[in-house]
């Protein structure tokens, strides 16, 4: 029995130890939106003990996919919450991600109550951040809904243009079913353009698509491409229309299909659908219904109802001037754009104008190293040019001391040899060099690729061996202002080499000889 109990005790702790933290439920509950299980979703957000919300960004979260789940599945209205939790703190944070939704949900409320300016004020700002990433369903719907808000209050322009993105945003995402919505909705925006020919040319793109629309989406879509076809291809947008009340009952399809009987001529059957469709209630105005009974009444000398219809559009006409402000609405968006490209030119310029910062910083400290570790390099050539300068003295001394002093000569040659190898690599160089012009092995320099580095190397190695000469050569006042070319012209004259070799040696005339020899002459 004891055993049994140390067991179950055991479960319970580790059933415990594997308890999922409060993140990780709603980013479950994240993945069921995503999959489109709201109910699942809602039913989740409910599940959560508000208690365990102890951290600002937890509290946030919460609140976010109680409104989201919410709106999704038509429960009680829980917008005003994203106001005082989630944005502020978003906003804060910088999340573009989670302030995009929390827009975009706050948008979809304030839509459900048909205020359209304050709806696209949000949309607008969702839009902003959602394109900051890399979130192609937020994208999408966030455009879906301002093409649909632009095409209800007639600026189809803009539902033109918030269409083409969506269209774009779905085959980024390679969606077929947004697609079908996207070319759908381009259509309808043409065919209020009277572009009649594109409206068409999309629709028949939509269709190859509407195979990926969802169940309870065809009525609605297939009543949109009778729409369309109604006055090009009547028959079509019959069938269409026939196909999607099959399956719902609606006031528009109706209207769509009286509208076909009345153009065919058959008035009676399209004044009967129009009262069928006069009679549903789907909150969908019905001015143009009433407009086409009126018309039908007062033609056929029915008059007993014509006040009352009049009424009755006067009162839709009304309703619909208190959220249909176009003109604002469009001022609005356009006001909007202009502000977030503003906002983008200035951040491009900022970023524009710290690179430039960043670039003249690199070049200075690149310059300043370089010019330091030139410094560096000099003195360290000027000390390994003394150090050998010092060996050449001393052999200098013994070769005319007359003793017997080869071997001690021999190894201050091997010494310096040495150190040429280990500490400047450029005088061992230069030593070949001065050997090669030393023994007339060079005939010219171009055949012996040199150019003005190998008469340096030389220039340094002769300074190692006979500092005081060089020196001398660079003290001396002259005419022009000595150049490396020149003053290796001066240190072949010291080595006895003749007007002719050195001419021979630069490709050059002995009337270019004079002319150097001007240019370098010394001044008193």
């Amino acid at each position: 029995m004891k055993k049994t109990i140390f067991l179950l005790l055991l479960l319970t702790a580790m059933a415990g130890c594997h308890e999922k933290s409060i993140s990780e439920r709603m980013n479950e509950i994240d993945s069921l939106v995503v999959r489109e299980l709201y109910d699942s979703a809602y039913a989740s957000v409910l599940r959560i003990d508000r208690s365990e919300l102890t951290e600002r960004e937890d509290s946030s979260h919460y609140y976010l996919l109680l409104t989201q789940t919410s709106l999704i599945t038509h429960h009680p209205d829980t917008v005003n919450m994203l106001d005082s939790l989630a944005i502020p703190y978003y906003n804060k944070v910088e999340n573009h991600e989670k302030l995009a939704e929390s827009y975009y949900y706050k948008a979809c409320g304030i839509l459900d109550k048909n205020d359209f300016p304050e709806a696209v004020r949000y949309f607008k700002k969702a839009e902003e951040q959602a394109f900051l990433t890399n979130k192609l369903r937020l994208q999408y719907k966030i455009v879906e809904n301002l093409s649909y808000i632009n095409g209800v209050i007639g600026n189809h322009t803009l539902q033109l243009d918030y269409a083409q993105k969506a269209l774009e945003t779905a085959k980024a995402a390679q969606n077929k079913e947004w697609i079908a919505y996207a070319y759908c909705r381009m259509s309808f925006a043409h065919s209020r353009l009277h572009h009649n020919d594109s409206t068409v040319i999309l629709m028949n793109k939509a269709m190859p698509y509407a195979r990926y629309i969802k169940k309870e989406d065809q009525p609605t879509f297939l009543t949109n491409a009778a729409y369309v076809y109604k006055y090009t291809l009547p028959d079509t947008a019959k069938k269409y229309l026939i196909k999607s009340l099959e399956q719902e009952e609606s006031s528009v399809t109706i209207q769509h299909l009286a509208d076909i009987y009345y153009i065919e001529g058959n008035k009676e059957e399209a004044y009967r659908l129009w009262k069928r469709a006069l009679a549903i209630n789907d909150g969908i105005p019905k001015d143009n219904i009433l407009h086409n009974i009126l018309d039908y009444d007062m033609e056929h000398g029915h008059t007993d109802h014509i006040c009352e219809t009049v009424n009755d559009i006067i009162h839709i006409k009304d309703s619909m001037l208190n959220s249909l402000r176009n003109d604002t609405i469009k001022d609005l968006q356009l006001r909007f754009d202009h502000e977030v490209a503003m906002r983008r030119q200035e951040q491009v310029t900022g970023n524009w104008q710290k690179g430039v910062l960043a670039a003249v910083i690199l070049v200075i400290l690149l310059a300043a190293y370089i010019f330091f570790r030139r410094i560096v390099e000099k003195n360290k050539m000027q000390e390994v040019q003394m150090q050998i300068n010092d060996y050449m003295s001393q052999i200098h001394d013994l070769e005319e001391s007359g003793k017997e002093s080869d071997e001690e000569i021999a190894r201050l040659n091997k010494q310096i040899k040495d150190y040429m190898s280990n500490k400047a690599p450029d005088l061992l160089k230069g030593s070949l060099y001065y050997e090669q012009i030393k023994e007339d092995k060079i005939k010219t320099l171009s055949e012996a690729g040199w150019k003005k580095k190998e008469e340096q190397q030389f220039i340094d190695y002769y300074t190692a061996i006979d500092y005081r000469t060089v020196n001398r050569l660079r003290k001396a006042k002259r005419k022009e202002e000595l150049t490396t070319h020149n003053l290796f012209f001066l240190l072949l004259q010291e080595m006895g080499k003749t007007e002719e070799y050195i001419a021979n040696l630069f490709g050059i005339n002995l009337r270019s000889i004079d002319t150097i020899k001007t240019r370098i002459k010394v001044v008193e």
